[in-house]
């Protein structure tokens, strides 16, 4: 028989069954009526009539399995039996899915945030092809920072790159955009921008969804246009179309917006925030004229990153890149402070070899591995009380006619089952989790940045994920119910019948274990381990929340001011507008003290050398401050004095240093009127205070 004409059986199995009944009662029949025209009795004629056919329903199957696909006949089959048994098991099937489903939700979650967070891609052409340009430093260190003359000599002098591109960090201007369905423009706001080079779309290989991209002549910055980021589109001109070839005026120039970028697209990554508009670096002295890309050609300030060519490997293309970078440091007469030029893949949020993230990630992994185990012996112990109960059930169909191994079939069978609904359980909550989550980490956490930082970034389970979770829901239901399902059928028939219960036991000595005893045990076990970890976790967290900084958290306001340089505000302005300020807020009378800086301490810092005359320079962090700083944060000068009003005027070159910093560099000895090296171009600095140490990056 065909599969087509078994398959098609399968779906008229009720007239196979009619034809079959037919078919053994006509033979009966007939040899009933042989029999009883012989001289049997019409008892001893039906009798020795059915005698050759033997156990009919074991024959029905055989004839069945002929005229259907046996195997999918019986699956569909057991599956019919166990919904049937499910549905008259409320209690059971509901415990047994919800305990499944607690743990793959769990997991699911873990596997989803680590997926959006390390696995997500660059929406951009063949991204693993890109590579992200940096420098180990001959004094220690690494940057990944280039100047624009370095920039262009990578780009026409290395052959390991199919194109190169550049791209500064953000910058916050002023602008005049035009309003929602009008040219007219409106009041001034800020906006996030980025300065990109002429080919930066095009060697990403992304298009425009409406308008065009950038050409080569961008660079030059004869032609003052932009590209709209998809998400200011959406967020400050609600997707209207009509926002293209209209001006938007950064600082008294005109910039066309000449096209609108991908959804998905937010450059080049780390953080995953896309500007508001996208410039070419020609067009730096025109929107930013307190600043001269061109002028100051060694001023570190691009990102460079290029894309490799398909026959170029990793180890020749640094090779090359650093011979490069030391030429060009040689030729310029600079000082050779580039040991190595290495790439790293872009990354979209962070980074997958961090080791912080990867031990938090491996963390989370194990933890809720272990809720999804405990989950797993729990619904194995619920499969061995449900054995036990039906025992009796399996040894009557047994002495029917049913083999252990179909027995045990019908039983994984329900496993897959409960998998099946945990999972399908699991594809309704974890996406509604995801969402709760984002949206409580976007109103917690999001607030505390500008409101210019548009994360694109989506929590939300992918196709691969969903696939996964439904995968490890039917494995582990049908993994967990083999337990069950062979202890059911498994002791004296007899004694099953008679009503006694069989248990499973490991003899060690004098002790006897069942096996529901092992599950309980591997439960609490796991169970302890994670309180544990859990209780580790609110420790430190709790120790996190009291650790001394160094100074006064308390009542302090950070206000921050940006932009003044390029909008062409020179210092001395600057300078006025401080003093202003502090008068002003000064005069509230809810405020005690007003002082400026660079960074506020744990919310970024610089970084610079410091030397002693004739020693070799190191990394350290630093600040340039006003002179009340110190007494605004609380923190206390522990010898000499603060800056005064008269060093700001005189721009006296004198220095503060931590405690830990005198200790490091004068060990036992006085700081106090030392003379230090700052910077590359070694600025000789007077020490004139040391200050209580601080907590300047992470508690």
């Amino acid at each position: 028989m065909s599969w087509l004409s078994r398959l098609r059986g399968m779906w008229q199995q009720d007239r196979v069954e009619k034809d079959l009944d037919d078919e053994l009662r006509s033979h009966i029949e007939m040899r009933t009526t042989d029999n009883t025209a012989a001289g049997m009795t019409p008892e001893e004629a039906g009798y020795d009539a059915r005698r050759p056919f033997g156990n009919v329903s074991l024959l029905k199957e055989d004839t069945r399995a002929i005229d259907v696909i046996g195997w999918l006949d019986t699956t569909v089959r057991d599956v019919q039996y166990a919904v049937r048994l499910l549905r008259k098991s409320p209690g059971f099937t509901l415990a047994g899915v919800l305990t499944l489903a607690l743990g793959v939700i769990g997991t699911t979650l873990v596997i989803t945030a680590y997926d959006a967070i390390a696995l997500r891609t660059l929406a951009v052409r063949d991204s693993k092809s890109l590579a992200v340009l940096k420098r180990d430093l001959r004094k220690g260190g690494e940057s990944t920072t280039f100047s624009e003359a370095e920039y262009h000599t990578l780009s026409d002098g290395s052959q390991v790159f199919e194109g190169v591109i550049a791209e500064t960090g953000y910058d916050t201007l002023l602008a005049q955009l035009p309003g929602t369905g009008q040219k007219k423009l409106v009041e001034p706001r800020q906006v996030l921008v980025k300065l990109v080079s002429g080919n930066y779309f095009s060697v990403l290989g992304v298009n425009a969804i409406a308008g065009r991209i950038f050409t080569e002549q961008a660079n030059h910055g004869a032609e003052p246009v932009a590209i709209l980021s998809y998400s200011s589109w959406q967020r400050r001109f609600r997707g209207d179309p009509a926002v293209l070839v209209q001006s938007v005026v950064l600082y008294g120039t005109p910039v066309t917006i000449i096209g609108i970028a991908p959804r998905d697209f937010i450059g080049t990554g780390l953080p995953p925030v896309p500007p508001d508009l996208w410039l070419p670096l020609g067009m730096q002295t025109r929107i930013e004229p307190g600043r001269d890309l061109a002028r100051y050609r060694d001023e570190s300030r691009l990102r460079v990153v290029g894309r490799f060519r398909p026959d170029v490997s990793a180890q020749q293309a640094h090779a090359e890149l650093t011979a490069i970078v030391q030429r060009f440091e040689t030729n310029r007469g600079l000082e050779q402070v580039t040991s190595a030029i290495k790439t790293d893949p872009p990354a979209f949020v962070i980074e997958k070899g961090n080791p912080q993230f990867q031990s938090l990630a491996a963390l989370l992994v194990v933890s809720f591995g272990m809720v999804l185990l405990i989950s797993c012996a729990n619904l194995a112990n619920f499969f061995l009380a449900r054995a036990t109960a039906r025992r009796r059930e399996m040894a009557v169909r047994g002495a029917l006619g049913a083999g252990r191994g179909r027995l045990i079939q019908q039983l994984l069978t329900e496993g897959v089952l409960i998998g099946l609904a945990a999972g399908a359980l699991t594809l309704i909550v974890a996406p509604l989790l995801c969402d709760f989550i984002w949206r409580e980490i976007q109103s917690r956490i999001m607030f505390r940045f500008s409101d210019l930082y548009v994360f694109s970034f989506r929590f939300s389970p992918g196709g691969w994920v969903l696939v996964w979770t439904m995968v490890v829901s039917i494995a582990s239901g049908l993994l967990f119910s083999v337990l069950g399902a062979v202890h059911c059928t498994s002791g004296n028939s007899y004694e099953a019948l008679q009503g006694h219960i069989a248990q499973w036991t490991t003899n060690r000595g004098k002790l006897r274990l069942n096996a529901r005893d092992v599950l309980i045990a591997v439960q609490v076990v796991f169970s302890a381990v994670l309180l544990a970890n859990a209780g580790l976790v609110a420790r430190g967290m709790a120790r996190g929340q009291k650790v001394f900084p160094g100074f006064d958290t308390e009542q302090v306001i950070d206000i921050e001011f940006s932009g003044l340089e390029s909008a062409g505000i020179d210092k001395a302005q600057t300078a006025a507008l401080r003093e202003q300020l502090v008068r002003r807020f000064s005069a509230l009378p809810d405020v005690t003290g007003v002082a400026f800086a660079d960074h506020v301490p744990l919310l970024g810092a610089g970084t610079t050398t410091v030397a002693e005359p004739g020693k070799a320079a190191e990394q350290a962090f630093d600040n340039q401050i006003s002179p009340s700083f110190f007494s605004v944060f609380g923190i206390p000068i522990l010898r000499g004095r603060d800056f005064t009003a008269a060093d700001a005027a005189s721009r006296a070159s004198v220095v503060i240093i931590t405690e830990s910093t005198a200790q490091h560099l004068w060990p036992r000895q006085d700081a106090l009127g030392r003379i230090i090296w700052l910077g590359e171009a070694q600025t000789p600095a007077q020490v004139v205070g040391v200050v209580q140490d601080t907590r300047t990056v992470v508690l």
